[in-house]
């Protein structure tokens, strides 16, 4: 049952953006006609989210190295896995942001059906990426003080 946790924990995000874009073609559900106003919102948002998960990072960095819950979690290498989890969000973030720019830019891109796929896949995975590191970082901190 914790190797499927783990496995869910590592490939949800992908496998649920995946399932995302899935639904959006089978609904056939359209882009915005005029989406200038969604990607200028998405900048924001994918800005927004990366600055939080850039934080999240460096806060996660600080933590005394000889504390026990940095002990326990690197010597699971649980810490090394957090680290990547957030620095692949980060990673997302900042391409979800820069897709949305130039598709702002270039308004025929959002017109490309293959454009658009991309852009619900980037910002489904932002969400469930973002969602994964909030639920890491909350069960943390439900953690008995002297196990943080």
């Amino acid at each position: 049952m914790e190797k499927l946790l783990l496995y869910t924990e590592k490939y949800g995000p992908i496998a649920s953006s995946i399932l995302a874009v899935v639904v959006w073609i089978l609904l056939c559900a359209p882009f915005p006609s005029k989406p200038s106003d969604i990607l200028i919102s998405s900048i924001s948002f994918g800005a927004i989210v990366t600055g939080f998960l850039s934080t999240t990072e460096g806060i996660l960095l600080t933590i005394n190295p000889r504390s026990t819950l940095v002990t326990k979690l690197y010597n699971s290498k649980q810490f090394i896995a957090i680290i990547s989890y957030l620095a692949h969000a980060v990673r997302v973030g900042i391409l979800f942001s820069v897709l949305s720019m130039v598709m702002l830019i270039d308004k025929h891109l959002s017109s490309i059906k293959g454009m658009q796929i991309l852009w619900i896949f980037l910002a489904a995975l932002l969400v469930f990426s973002f969602f994964r590191i909030t639920e890491i970082i909350i069960k943390i901190l439900k953690l008995p003080p002297n196990l943080r």
